[in-house]
């Protein structure tokens, strides 16, 4: 070095923008109740991808056929498998998550689920699953939408493209 040696000029500018950049990156921002993500994985019969290089994709199949030893018991377990990852405050009261679908063989005909959830917490996940005789019988879902509802009213909404 040329005997300066490399220091930084702190200006007060300088430091409150640090300052407010470190704070900000510990405060806890406030949760709204909201759907922040939607996995998705179809379970078919002959399904080419379980058979892939990718670990993960192997996995996913066989987390979700564990324990299923019969022809029967596997085909049960067939279908569109969501999980909806979403965020609310917490002692809210409950929350209901609700599934619109709609599935190739039913046409305009939309189908539902609906999952009461008593104790939210900040981060919470819910399983949707359309498998059994529902899937075997109509078919894949084309449409979906997914939605949270608390006291009546819908808080938040995330829709698959097709969905109207």
């Amino acid at each position: 070095m040329d005997g300066m040696g490399s220091r930084i000029a702190w200006s007060p500018m300088v430091a409150l923008l640090s300052l407010t950049w470190l704070l900000g990156s510990c405060a806890n921002t406030p949760v709204t109740t909201e759907i922040t993500k939607v996995k998705y994985y179809h379970l078919k019969d002959s399904d080419s991808e379980s058979l892939s290089i990718d670990p993960m994709i192997r996995f996913e199949r066989e987390h979700l056929l564990h324990g299923a030893v019969t022809e029967a018991e596997q085909q049960d377990r067939l279908g569109h498998y969501y999980v909806l990852f979403w965020s609310a405050m917490p002692a809210v009261g409950p929350v209901t998550v609700r599934f619109e679908f709609r599935q190739i063989g039913t046409g305009e005909k939309v189908s539902q689920l609906e999952q009461v959830v008593p104790s939210v917490g900040e981060h919470n996940t819910t399983l949707l699953r359309v498998s059994g005789p529902i899937y075997q019988e109509h078919g894949r879902i084309v449409a979906w939408r997914a939605s949270l509802w608390r006291d009546g009213n819908e808080i938040d909404v995330m829709r698959s493209f097709l969905w109207e």
